[in-house]
């Protein structure tokens, strides 16, 4: 089968031009502690929080996209409030929650995964 054969075959449907909303999770690497957020532009938020001296050094360790503002804050929501959400998710995501490569100053995680 030649390429143009394949690409006949196999197309993508063209992604829409539309804005997508973020849900993301930061994690320090000194203090084990981890913020959840929601935006519209990821890289920037990500960029503002570095310039934050609290969240600076902070490294982004999860995202979910969503095409609605509200399903976005909907799912936030439920990662800040409810523990069992955060839990599962946590879970998922082990191996990318250990930033022991990171840690500058040691410190003990108070989200460390079962």
């Amino acid at each position: 089968m030649t390429n143009a054969e394949r690409s006949k075959r196999f197309v993508t449907p063209p992604i829409p031009n539309s804005t997508m909303f973020y849900v993301y999770v930061l994690k320090s690497p000194v203090h084990g502690q981890i913020y959840i957020g929601y935006t519209a532009n990821l890289r920037q938020r990500v960029h503002e929080h570095q310039e934050t001296p609290r969240h600076q050094g902070w490294i982004l360790i999860y995202y979910e996209a969503y095409r609605s503002q509200q399903d976005a804050r909907d799912r936030e929501q439920m990662l800040k409030h409810y523990g069992g959400t955060l839990g599962i998710l946590k879970k998922r995501m082990k191996r990318s929650m250990d930033l022991s490569e990171f840690r500058i100053g040691g410190g003990s995680s108070a989200l460390k995964s079962p």
